[in-house]
């Protein structure tokens, strides 16, 4: 099995604000000063120093003092996508908040509301407001932070959306703005919605003294750990995906290497350095890489040599076929994300009046609250950018009880010929691009079609007859 890596010192902080060390894989990534950050953060809290005690525990990035961050971003980001539960809880999570239905409302003209509509749909430029979107809203599931640039023209008007990846932001200490890091370069952001006043302490040669500043939206999940940046809800899982990142990688090296595990090499008698040597050659140049290949060996002193059994391949197969079982629980759990969404189907699930009660919790407490932050930050651009406080951004609600109706009424009228297979895209997901062949109507089978049928279907049974018969 490959062996862990022996866990890195990582700290904790007691409510005296003193830093201790312990071993912990889950804090693994969180280096001494971000310890001692958190530290004086919560002694700053009790001790009303917080603005000071912020600007000694910064870090430099672009000229600017930004917040350090909690823990490894990047880390986060990759195992998005080495994990398969994780991945796909993460992509339906993202479809069912942001790829749903959505309209402008409010007290205005036809034409305010169309040009508004305009925007948000040709915003992301080749992407559409679903992806888009989707793009910053699996930032925030996976990262816990997700952030949205906000493109004005001269006059201040929103012109254009741009997805910024979490793992370039930094937060400055002050929370007046934003700086992207990427390949030694730095962009500075201002905080959209911010009072301009705030703006005029500033020192001359500060990026966001230049009013030209494009201003970025910032969502996070709140965490304990750090009152800037965001933790992601896979966090209590971390050590889930782990254990099946080791798993799979035990399961590779095993059909990488073709070696045979767990045995004992015995030889009957002294063993030279020949016998030793016919050994590792063996293993070595003609074992690895061949499946099944028969073990027929000579030594040179005419030693037995056997190969007893120490472990039991079923009794691992078994133990890590229910490890990875609870791991995907686990992940599944921390996404609040109901097995039979993302395709899995446990027996005596079906019908016990357990789904209904899970999918009103997933709504309540993932999508509801995810569309609602989403809208707010939006209803900003609509009310500031564009000056049009009476209009919103409104999702069409996701309604689990009208779902599985909805569907089965667009299906039948779909199996009938009243509408297109796009014309029901279009309804249900009307930021996806149509499906090609899919503004034909769905013909209704003739009777020229089941006599056809009834042909074919006897022929094969006759062929099938004679091939018994023989």
């Amino acid at each position: 099995m490959a062996e862990l890596k022996k866990p890195v010192q990582a700290f904790v902080i007691d409510t005296g604000g003193d830093v201790h060390r312990m071993i912990s894989p889950v804090l693994a990534s969180l280096p001494m000063e971000v310890a001692k950050h958190h530290a004086v953060v919560e002694k700053a809290t009790a001790g009303g120093e917080s603005q000071v005690l912020k600007d000694e525990y910064g870090t430099p990035i672009g000229g600017v003092d930004c917040a350090r961050r909690p823990v490894n971003f990047a880390l986060f980001a990759y195992a998005a996508t080495v994990d398969t539960y994780h991945k796909v809880s993460l992509r339906t999570k993202v479809l069912d908040v942001i790829g749903r239905k959505w309209s402008i409302n409010g007290e205005g003209s036809q034409a305010k509301k169309d040009r508004i509509t305009d925007f948000f749909r040709n915003a992301f430029g080749k992407r559409t407001f679903a992806q888009g979107m989707g793009c910053v809203w699996t930032d925030y599931e996976a990262l816990g932070n997700g952030y949205l640039e906000v493109v004005p023209d001269k006059k201040g008007e929103p012109v254009e959306l741009v997805h910024v990846p979490a793992t370039e932001m930094w937060i400055r200490l002050d929370e007046l703005g934003y700086v992207q890091q990427k390949n030694g370069k730095y962009a500075h952001f201002r905080d959209f919605a911010i009072d301009l006043k705030k703006y005029s302490d500033l020192t001359l040669n500060d990026p966001l003294k230049d009013e030209l500043t494009h201003p970025v939206i910032h969502w996070s999940q709140y965490s304990p750990w750090s009152s800037f940046y965001g933790l992601p809800p896979i966090m209590p899982a971390w050590n889930a995906i782990t254990v099946r990142a080791l798993i799979a990688e035990f399961n590779l090296n095993f059909f990488a290497n073709n070696a045979i595990p767990d045995y004992a090499v015995i030889v009957e008698g002294e063993a030279s350095e020949a016998t030793v040597e016919v050994l590792k050659e063996y293993f070595r140049s003609h074992l690895k890489g061949k499946n099944h290949k028969t073990l027929i060996m000579d030594t040179p002193d005419g030693q037995k040599i056997r190969f007893e059994k120490l472990t039991s391949d079923n009794t691992k197969e078994g133990s890590f076929r229910l490890l990875r079982q609870d791991c995907r629980d686990e992940i599944l759990h921390a996404h609040q994300m109901q097995p039979n969404k993302i395709g899995i189907h446990t027996a005596g699930s079906l019908g016990d009046g357990r789904g209904q009660s899970q999918e009103r919790v997933y709504k309540e407490t993932v999508v509801d609250p995810g569309r609602e932050a989403i809208t707010d930050r939006l209803n900003k651009i609509i009310q500031i950018g564009f000056g049009e406080p009476a209009l919103s951004f409104e999702f069409e609600p996701y309604d689990i009880d009208d779902e599985e109706q909805s569907t089965r009424m667009y299906e039948a009228e779909y199996r009938s010929g009243v509408i297109t297979a796009n014309e029901w895209r279009q309804d249900v997901y009307p930021d996806r691009e149509p499906l090609e062949g899919g503004d034909e109507p769905m013909r209704q089978p003739s009777m020229s079609d089941l006599a056809g049928f009834e042909d074919a279907f006897g022929s094969l049974q006759n062929s099938i007859e004679k091939a018994v018969a023989k």
